[in-house]
């Protein structure tokens, strides 16, 4: 998964509405443009709906997820 998805995610879970955005729009738009097919393809492919979630639970308990094939 991009590091920058994987933060956006943990961000989104955790932090305030404002904060995301600015985050955000200190990107650039080729960055932008890669997380979101990234967050796409993981979200279209994912046949259990919670992986998302499991992911940032994973996470912000410091823990190195298991990658599904």
């Amino acid at each position: 998964m991009n590091k920058d998805l994987l933060q956006l995610i943990i961000d989104y879970a955790t932090k305030e509405h404002a904060e995301i955005t600015t985050g955000l729009l200190g990107k650039s738009k080729d960055n932008l443009v890669a997380i979101l097919l990234d967050l796409l393809t993981t979200y279209y492919n994912d046949l259990n709906s919670s992986a998302v979630r499991e992911l940032v639970v994973a996470e912000v308990a410091g823990y190195q997820p298991v990658q599904k094939s």
